[in-house]
């Protein structure tokens, strides 16, 4: 055996160990596993021929003629078979079975066909190789033609990956590049230098290249569960976007998974969890199972599975009516169930997130059965993703703005303070409704960054514009829930107001009532705090909430605001009339101040002043407007 078989048994040694290492580690029968491992075998077989090659041209005369024509033969079949499997090798990890409606099939079947004429014209006129009559091998007039068909699916496959390979990532999709690039290499080396078997050499550097960079087990499942985890869940959304085809997902959301891990701790809810990834990976064997984290399962099912999606999903919904066991309890898991159809207008992972998330945000009282994500579900979270966005530009440019809307003094006749709103404009949105983005903003945290933006502007317009001069008393801020349960509220707000130095009489803070009920012991405190360096607040939009009693008796509150809601109403309805006037006899009774909210018209004006309110606010008076325009008003 000469020197140059070195290298086909260090590359035969490589792939076996790769081989070795697949079947050991690499369990999940995915297709994607199925056909690495078909890849490797061709590789295997192709090497060990090459290598019975080398070693019956070295030494002809120890084996028969025809046993001498069928190893080359073997050798050639095996060697042209492997680029055609690297082809479908990437139709599979590239998820595009589709496009072999187009020009991939024609291509394939096209170097299939000229392969097999080649070998089978080889058998009766040595086309491909022949042997002398001193058996040494020489090469055959059509040899080069496989080399061609070589090369034509080592150019597919590269230009294939670049079209369709966008969905994988970066470091992968090098290694599929290299895969066709390095035994191009190594057969233009042999084909010159035909002593020096490299290729061989080359096919097996490709495939530890390639073998190094697939996703390992524990890369692609849950180690709790053993579903397939969100990153590959993201990974596979990507792919069928990146390919413009059609999926199907059945979400199963555990209701209140927060409250849920609570109450049967770690240990139970992980065997709970897998109980579900069991159950939804046995009933669907044809289709990849993920858990994505905070209780939340996902099935994706190809477009030709259609017609069941709606059947597994009412499957799953009958199967979580019953109870779930382990050893000697037995519980009820209640779960919200959605389907909804991955294409158009989804462009990236990011919005099946959202979109997913839609079933948490509904309430799950009024979720029966199975809740197909609507175009409005997905229309409303790409709004909440857009204004998410949006605040935060505004932030980090400090683009938010804060207008002032009068509050007018019954008794003097004149405005006397002024509540700080703020207003968000975006380039591509336009101007945002707070009632749209502060909800949203409480949601996301952001909201506490937003209260100190819009306190420190309150604070410099009060310094800078000397509003005091003015007639203005004080200004009020409104606090909202997130911000009223921070231990640290009261120190951060006197800390800024000792920075602007200005009075702390001259700010107000407003609280609402759902801010109060969220968490009463820290809001106390720091409302106390407060009050003890000077500062008011007012109870805001009262009779909306609970509009409980103990709030006035127990807070420090001097003003109650009583909603638009209220009056409007009052002015259409006599029962609501009597409510808002013995609302305004109690509140006064109790020693603090009434502000009326959304005064439109004169006659408004005429029956709260009648009714003895303090202060009022609306448009009447002026919208919100930007400091300049306040400022030029009074």
């Amino acid at each position: 055996m000469g020197s140059n078989a070195f290298f086909d048994i260090a590359a035969l040694i490589n792939v076996l160990l790769i081989l070795f290492t697949l079947y050991l580690r690499y369990q999940n029968p995915s297709a994607e596993n199925v056909m690495l491992r078909a890849l490797v075998w061709v590789s295997v077989i192709s090497i060990g021929l090459d290598l019975l090659v080398v070693f019956a041209e070295t030494n002809p005369y120890l084996f028969y003629l025809p046993i001498l024509y069928m190893i080359e033969w073997f050798y050639f079949l095996f060697r042209n078979a492997l680029m055609i499997l690297y082809i479908v090798y990437l139709i599979t990890i590239t998820d595009t079975t589709y496009v072999l409606k187009d020009g991939t099939i024609y291509t394939l079947g096209a170097v299939i066909i000229t392969d097999v004429l080649v070998f089978l014209l080889s058998i009766f006129n040595k086309c491909i190789f022949y042997f002398d009559e001193r058996r040494i091998y020489h090469r055959g007039s059509a040899l080069w033609i496989l080399y061609v068909t070589t090369l034509i699916c080592c150019v597919f496959s590269i230009l294939y990956i670049k079209k369709y390979g966008k969905g994988i990532d970066k470091s992968r999709r090098i290694s599929l590049y290299l895969f066709p690039i390095i035994p191009i290499i190594t057969s233009v080396i042999q084909l010159f230098f035909p002593q020096l078997v490299v290729e061989a050499y080359g096919v097996s550097i490709s495939l530890m290249w390639l073998f190094f960079h697939i996703a390992k087990p524990e890369q692609l499942l849950e180690s709790k569960t053993g579903a397939l985890n969100k990153s590959t869940f993201a990974s596979d959304v990507s792919k069928v976007l990146f390919a413009g085809r059609k999926a199907y997902i059945i979400g199963v959301a555990i209701c209140d998974f927060e409250l849920f891990r609570r109450s049967y701790g770690f240990k139970l809810t992980q065997v709970y969890l897998r109980q579900i990834t069991v159950y939804l990976q046995h009933l669907s064997r044809r289709h990849r199972v993920y858990y994505i984290g905070k209780g939340h399962f996902c099935i994706m099912m190809e477009q030709k599975y259609i017609e069941a999606t709606e059947a597994e999903a009412s499957i799953i919904n009958q199967r979580f009516m019953e109870k779930w066991t382990w050893e000697d309890l037995s519980i009820n898991i209640e779960t919200a169930i959605t389907s909804m159809e991955v294409k158009n207008p989804i462009s990236n992972v990011d919005q099946v997130f959202d979109y997913m998330d839609c079933l948490s945000e509904k309430d799950n009282s009024q979720i029966k059965g199975v809740y197909p994500i609507t175009a409005l579900d997905i229309t409303n979270q790409q709004r909440t993703a857009d204004i998410e966005r949006a605040i935060d530009i505004a932030l980090s440019q400090g683009t938010l703005q804060v207008y002032y809307q009068p509050i007018y003094d019954t008794q003097e006749k004149s405005i006397v303070a002024a509540e700080a709103l703020v207003r968000m404009f975006d380039e591509k949105l336009g101007m945002v409704s707070p009632e749209e983005f502060i909800p949203i903003a409480e949601q996301s945290g952001k909201i506490i960054k937003i209260g100190n933006f819009v306190f420190r502007e309150v604070c410099k317009f009060i310094l800078q514009e000397q509003i005091y001069k003015r007639g203005i008393q004080y200004i009020e801020v409104n606090l909202s829930v997130v911000e009223c349960m921070q231990a640290e509220m009261a120190s951060q707000l006197l800390q800024v107001i000792e920075e602007y130095h200005i009075d702390s009489n001259q700010v107000n803070f407003e609280i609402t009532e759902t801010a109060a009920a969220s968490n009463i012991e820290m809001l106390s405190i720091n409302m106390h705090k407060l009050f003890n360096h000077g500062i008011r607040f007012s109870l805001d939009d009262y009779g909306t909430g609970y509009s409980n009693i103990s709030y006035m008796l127990d807070l420090p509150f001097q003003i109650v605001k009583i909603d638009k809601s209220i009056l409007w109403s009052s002015f259409n309805n006599p029962k609501a009339m009597i409510a808002m006037h013995s609302s305004i006899r109690m509140i006064q009774d109790m020693g603090m101040k009434i502000v009326v909210e959304g005064v439109e018209t004169k006659e408004m004006v005429d029956k709260l002043e009648e009714l003895g309110c303090d202060y009022l606010q609306g448009y009447y008076f002026a919208k919100p407007l930007p400091p300049n325009q306040f400022v030029a008003m009074l």
